[in-house]
């Protein structure tokens, strides 16, 4: 009786393991079907997520791969580090955040980078993401939102919407940064105050959209000639243009600059059956020795080209400091 009741009890502890089991399949099975759900919501969702181990990507969703401009997650995971997916000129920004991150300097991550995609293009990204423990791994988990189309309304604030040149409200900044430089450094900088000639005929003659290419064409080729990186060309409005020659005073550069930008100009310009040509007066002030502000030194240059369309128009002045102007030919 004692062997038989040994044996009940064996089976009974027997069924209780299996139910145990079968309990944990059905648990171990429903947790499966809960991930493949996330899964499957993350992968057709808009959100572009991602899990990160260091610089290595342990998961991407569809959104986030295609961003980047990937057919599909499995090109990146475990294949392309994350500062691959950043631009040359970012990757020391995003480095340094990894490292702050892995040093437990830091356990959120919010910082905006632009992003190098598939094909060579780029796009601006903004980064959340925050460590969490995954298993045994401490990774970062987070979302990107490509904030591109952010910068384009950014750019309707400081571009000029038909020449693409900064406006008003960026040539004031940079003219104020140019003044800044130059005081701490000793140094000095130019300023040219550019207006075409006559320009309402063009658009009486030939018609607003006439006038509108005038500008643009006018625009590019001022800015082919000064120096890229170091100048700064503006419209400030209507047929108004300025432009900053930074750290230089040289009398004799901006003459020339002046004399090629005349003649640049007045080369014909094609539009339909029409070939525009106009003139321009430019004004010439030079920091410190004209002004010892922004106000002053754009009042300067403004009076200098004023003097120069009196001396005909077609010509570039310097202001010379005590309220006389002289008026160079081209």
């Amino acid at each position: 009786m004692a062997q038989k009741h040994d044996i009940d009890t064996l089976k009974e502890k027997i069924h209780a393991l299996e139910d145990e089991l079968e309990s944990y399949r059905r648990n171990l099975s429903d947790r499966s079907s809960k991930i493949d759900f996330l899964q499957e919501v993350l992968d057709q969702s808009l959100a572009k997520v991602y899990a990160l181990d260091g610089e290595q990507f342990t998961y991407v969703s569809r959104s986030f791969a295609r961003a980047f401009g990937y057919d599909s997650p499995s090109e990146i995971v475990g294949k392309i580090p994350i500062i691959e997916l950043v631009a040359p000129e970012c990757r020391k920004l995003v480095a340094e955040n990894l490292r702050k991150r892995s040093s437990g300097r830091t356990r959120e991550m919010h910082y905006t980078f632009t992003g190098l995609l598939k094909d060579g293009s780029y796009s601006m990204v903004e980064v959340q993401g925050s460590a969490m423990q995954v298993g045994t791994q401490n990774q970062v988990v987070g979302v990107i939102v490509d904030v591109s189309h952010y910068n384009k309304i950014s750019n309707l604030a400081y571009y000029d919407a038909l020449t693409g040149l900064p406006n008003r409200v960026l040539f004031a900044d940079r003219l104020e940064a140019a003044v800044m430089l130059a005081e701490t450094t000793g140094g000095s900088f130019s300023l040219m105050f550019i207006d075409l000639d006559d320009f309402k005929k063009v658009n009486d003659s030939v018609g607003h959209a006439a006038g509108d290419f005038v500008l643009k064409e006018s625009a590019n080729r001022m800015i082919e000639q000064i120096r890229q990186g170091m100048d700064t060309v503006s419209r400030i409005g209507g047929d108004e243009f300025v432009a900053i020659l930074g750290e230089t005073g040289c009398r004799d550069h901006c003459a020339d600059l002046a004399g090629k930008m005349i003649k640049e100009l007045e080369r014909p310009m094609p539009f339909c059956d029409h070939d525009i040509s106009v003139s321009a007066s430019i004004g010439i002030s030079v920091f410190p020795t004209d002004g010892h502000d922004a106000t002053s030194i754009i009042k300067a240059a403004d009076m200098a080209m004023y003097k120069a369309k009196r001396g005909g128009k077609g010509t570039f002045a310097f202001y010379d400091g005590s309220n006389r102007l002289k008026c160079s030919l081209k």
